[in-house]
């Protein structure tokens, strides 16, 4: 890939996920403010946790993980989803 292709791939993923979280903010905030649903929405963006300071009844949890310690070689670590949920 040229170097103008990959910025042009470049600027048009950025303008997608950028259009996508604000589609995903916006969805959540209308369940939360307007059809008052109970809804559990999983997300990698960071930014809609947010919205539980805008809006008191939304509260963000988080599954609960551990990592374990970088292999000395591989520089490899394990995930272990422990199956509890906290606040945060």
């Amino acid at each position: 890939m040229d170097l103008a292709l990959h910025g042009l791939y470049q600027s048009e993923l950025k303008k997608f996920t950028y259009i996508t979280l604000q589609f995903n903010f916006r969805c959540s905030r209308y369940i939360a403010s307007q059809i008052h649903a109970f809804c559990l929405f999983a997300t990698h963006f960071h930014e809609l946790t947010a919205l539980d300071q805008e809006l008191s009844h939304v509260k963000n949890l988080h599954v609960v993980a551990h990592v374990s310690d970088a292999d000395r070689v591989t520089q490899d670590r394990d995930i272990t989803l422990l199956y509890k949920v906290e606040t945060g």
